[in-house]
């Protein structure tokens, strides 16, 4: 009797630590939804097209370098002093990117600071989160979780585009600052007392020689590399696409943004869900690329301006882009614990690498050829990853 209540307890304490992590998380991510679609343009107004793609290059080497660190410092400092202390260094980098009266040579090093804190500010609550998980249910959290992080991004274009009719950068800044002091509460508040796992400390070289070994993990990490660097070159230049060049105006692009968004919010939890119960990753992983690639190559040859017309195509690329970001997830914490913190930092290279990789290609290539033709190269890239979704030994 005394170990069935004591089982319940674990069970009723772990559901409020989970549900901790996925309030932190939709916080945290609407704070960076609402700078994500902006952050290009606010770059623009005082640096080139290429230098805007090099700043994101430099932000994602710095989130390279701190991931490379993070299972040292988890045995050094714990996880809950590291993401605490992330957050606290992002409020006070935007404090000063609102301010705007500092020099560019001040902002810009402040704003990779910025960009690299998002990456490992995750990484840190995938610990969290994967020490609360048991693996027959990981495909419905892993889908819970993420749909509380992109249902955080549907408002936030809307929000800034009504923002910025004047180009007041610095309310967002703001707003997003703001945002991130009821994270730092329920931090403290639940998991000040976390009992970090015994962190597995394999060098680099070791980690990434394991993960090639297992095969199945290194296609994933294709899959998962594959889909930041589609989401690299669609948050820097879709915005910069639609506003410089196509001339619309913030509003009707915020509205687009948040019609785009939808589909990770309707389909994260089924897809999740499905992973689990009736079919295995690799079905649906296909399917997700498959959308990706020609909805994101159609693009290329819209040349109106109907709010309608991108708002739908984009939605459709969105749909593919949800199935292949929760099976990444799902499939991935299938294979690994939470004391495998090497391989799961590794796996969260993925995000500050294809934003690496993303601008410094765009870059290269919007010396020879025309905005527009970004888009087809795009689905042809991610048409790609059916090389490696559908080689994944599938789980069902």
């Amino acid at each position: 009797m005394h170990a069935t209540q004591s089982i319940a307890q674990e069970e009723k304490q772990s559901g409020g630590l989970l549900r901790a992590v996925y309030v932190s998380s939709f916080l945290f991510a609407f704070h960076a939804a609402l700078l994500a679609y902006i952050e290009s343009s606010f770059l623009g107004t005082f640096l080139n097209d290429t230098l805007v793609g090099t700043v994101f290059a430099l932000g994602s080497v710095a989130s390279i370098v701190g991931l490379i660190a993070m299972p040292s410092l988890l045995n050094r400092y714990g996880n809950y002093r590291i993401i605490f202390s992330l957050i606290l260094v992002e409020i006070i980098s935007l404090a000063i990117l609102a301010s705007m009266k500092n020099p560019v040579w001040f902002l810009v090093p402040v704003f990779i600071v910025h960009l690299s804190i998002f990456p490992i500010a995750l990484f840190s609550m995938d610990i969290f989160l994967e020490s609360n998980t048991k693996n027959e249910t990981t495909g419905k959290i892993r889908g819970v979780y993420l749909t509380a992080q992109n249902a955080a991004w549907l408002a936030p274009p809307l929000i800034a585009g009504l923002i910025l009719t004047d180009g007041d950068y610095w309310k967002i800044f703001a707003s997003a600052g703001v945002i991130l002091f009821p994270v730092l509460v329920i931090i403290f508040e639940k998991f000040n007392d976390f009992r970090d796992p015994p962190y597995a400390h394999i060098p680099l070289i070791g980690t990434l020689r394991e993960i090639w070994t297992r095969k199945d993990i290194y296609r994933i990490f294709m899959s998962n590399l594959l889909l930041s660097f589609f989401f690299s070159w669609m948050v820097i230049y879709t915005p910069l696409y639609l506003h410089k060049y196509m001339g619309m105006a913030w509003g009707d692009i915020g509205i687009i943004f948040t019609i785009m968004l939808v589909p990770f919010v309707l389909f994260g939890i089924p897809s999740g869900s499905l992973s689990d119960t009736r079919f295995g990753e690799k079905e649906m992983l296909s399917l997700g690329f498959l959308l990706m690639a020609i909805t994101t190559g159609l693009l290329t040859f819209v040349t109106s301006k109907s709010v309608l017309l991108w708002a739908a195509l984009l939605f459709m690329t969105r749909i593919g882009a949800t199935l292949v970001q929760t099976m990444n997830e799902s499939y991935f914490f299938k294979q690994i614990n939470a004391s495998d913190a090497a391989i799961i930092s590794v796996f969260r290279y993925t995000h500050p690498l294809g934003y690496l990789l993303g601008p410094l290609a765009a870059s290269a290539l919007l010396a020879f050829i025309d905005f527009r033709f970004m888009f087809l190269i795009l689905g042809i890239i991610v048409l790609y990853g059916l090389r490696y979704s559908l080689t994944i030994k599938d789980t069902k």
